[in-house]
């Protein structure tokens, strides 16, 4: 982090789960049941917020100071193995498309960690970003369109050739190869949209 934060790994148990999320309108409870497929993995999937997990897991939690904490990740402790399950219950948001667009970028100030760019950010990626969201009003629209010139103008690859020494990966994926993987589209999406302000 480039930012002072008060951060903590916790483990928590099912019968002490507590996380103090932020208070959002709208949350709905829903619950998820996942099976590992694979040999061993201490990865623990849940969507939204999670606020019960059935077995122990160390949670990766940061302070938002009076907002209150952010979950960053949870980790299966012990790990699980192929066949295991494990449930999780969360709280989750679904706005409307509608509700979205209504939504400007009067940010609370504990997000401005999420804004965080490299020193060297590319000039490039932040002029296209730009010319790309300069007429478009509001977050949503503009993620949208990020996702949509994305999907446009970069091919899926699975792999890759290697990247030049001495490139930016993203740049490089942007304007040279035009193709690479999820990875290669998440940074490029996170990227775009923190230099316009999003996080």
């Amino acid at each position: 982090w480039s930012f002072d934060v008060d951060y903590r790994e916790e483990l928590l148990f099912p019968d002490s789960f507590e996380i103090a999320y932020p208070e959002w309108e709208g949350s709905r409870s829903a619950s998820y049941r996942f099976t590992t497929d694979v040999l061993r993995t201490n990865v623990i999937y849940a969507p939204g917020r999670p606020t019960l997990v059935d077995r122990p897991v160390e949670a990766s939690i940061v302070s938002l100071g009076e907002s209150g904490e952010d979950l960053i990740g949870l980790v299966a402790e012990p790990e699980m193995e192929s066949g295991d399950t494990y449930e999780v219950q969360t709280l989750i948001n679904l706005p409307t498309i509608m509700e979205l667009r209504a939504t400007d970028m009067d940010y609370p100030e504990w997000t401005a960690r999420y804004l965080q760019l490299p020193e060297d950010f590319s000039v490039e990626i932040a002029a296209l970003s730009l010319k790309l969201l300069r007429d478009v009003e509001n977050p949503y629209d503009m993620a949208a369109t990020v996702t949509q010139y994305l999907r446009d103008n970069i091919t899926y690859a699975s792999t890759i050739a290697p990247i030049p020494e001495g490139e930016d990966p993203i740049a490089w994926f942007l304007f040279e190869s035009q193709e690479g993987f999820c990875n290669y589209y998440a940074t490029a999406q996170v990227l775009m949209l923190r230099s316009v302000g999003i996080p």
